[in-house]
């Protein structure tokens, strides 16, 4: 009978050593999660501009959601939304201090990610204006302008569109950008 009760002292030293080692490794991991951010953050601050031309762009952000909402009903080359290199270089560096995953990876990595959520958002709002067409666009925003170091984010709350048809709310359309009166759709989204 003596042996259990050693038994389970062995067993308890051994838990609790295993749950100081894991402690220890969790932290070790964290602080590395934090310097790999930190170094990433880094990188995109160093590559923000005071000045950008925003090819594409248009004169105020309702213009720059209805020429996006066209193109979609069109079937054309979304070009009134941001494409890999204006996300890597104009979105992605200004947005290193916003604590989002755009801030917290590498630009490849975060265009992967936006990229298929943006497929997503686009399928969502083609098939909801499938076969219609716009008669008008009424967008309610957030009333809180985003700052974006070099860039303002214009954020809409949803976005009715009257068509031929019936009436059609979105969503998907998450953040237009502004810098020096040009305006862009940016993020799309589910």
């Amino acid at each position: 009978m003596d042996s259990k009760p050693q038994m389970y002292r062995i067993v308890a030293i051994a838990l609790l050593l295993t749950l100081i080692s894991c402690k220890k490794s969790f932290s070790t991991l964290r602080e590395e999660e934090e310097e790999r951010v930190k170094s990433i953050q880094e990188f995109y601050k160093e590559k923000i501009k005071t000045n950008y031309i925003i090819n594409n762009s248009y004169p105020n952000r309702e213009e720059a959601i209805k020429a996006f909402l066209n193109e979609i009903i069109e079937n054309k080359n979304t070009v009134s939304l941001c494409d890999e290199v204006e996300s890597k270089e104009i979105l992605f560096p200004n947005c290193y201090n916003t604590n989002t995953m755009i801030a917290n990876e590498m630009p490849d990595r975060a265009w992967d990610v936006i990229r298929e959520r943006q497929k997503l958002g686009l399928n969502s709002i083609q098939a909801k204006l499938e076969n219609k067409k716009i008669k008008e666009v009424k967008v309610s925003w957030n009333t809180q302008i985003r700052d974006l170091n070099s860039l303002k984010g214009h954020v809409p709350r949803e976005i009715m569109i009257k068509t031929d048809k019936q009436d059609v709310y979105l969503k998907e359309i998450k953040l237009v950008i502004e810098h020096n009166n040009q305006y862009k759709v940016c993020i799309v989204s589910l």
